[in-house]
């Protein structure tokens, strides 16, 4: 793992990991060095980041496209799909983040979701 510099939004070191990706903060390459590891021993399966999820919301009209949820890691544990997210500090939560989250679930309800 190697620090880059500052991410703008966060105050967060940037990040890159050996194979290659880049992360926004040190938290989030050190949790997919810890996937990963998990990925080669045989424990879980499929690992993504950064997924991206489309949601829908439904009206009287039917279901209508209201955005995307780019969770930070996506994987396959137990035949079950697992969604990760970092948990951030509680003075940098976004209501629309959690809104997001809650409609993903709605969308998604064979999903895990994890705060880590």
């Amino acid at each position: 793992m190697r620090a880059t510099g500052l991410a703008v939004s966060t105050g967060n070191l940037r990040a890159s990991c050996r194979d290659g990706v880049r992360f926004q903060s040190t938290r989030a390459a050190e949790r997919w060095r810890d996937l990963r590891t998990r990925e080669l021993a045989g424990e879980i399966r499929a690992l993504k980041a950064r997924p991206r999820f489309h949601l829908k919301a439904w009206s009287p009209s039917g279901a209508v496209e209201s955005g995307r949820y780019t969770a930070d890691f996506a994987y396959i544990e137990d035949g079950r799909r697992v969604v990760e997210d970092i948990r951030r500090p509680a003075r940098s939560r976004h209501e629309a983040r959690d809104l997001a989250r809650w409609i993903l679930q709605a969308n998604y309800p064979d999903i895990r979701f994890r705060e880590v």
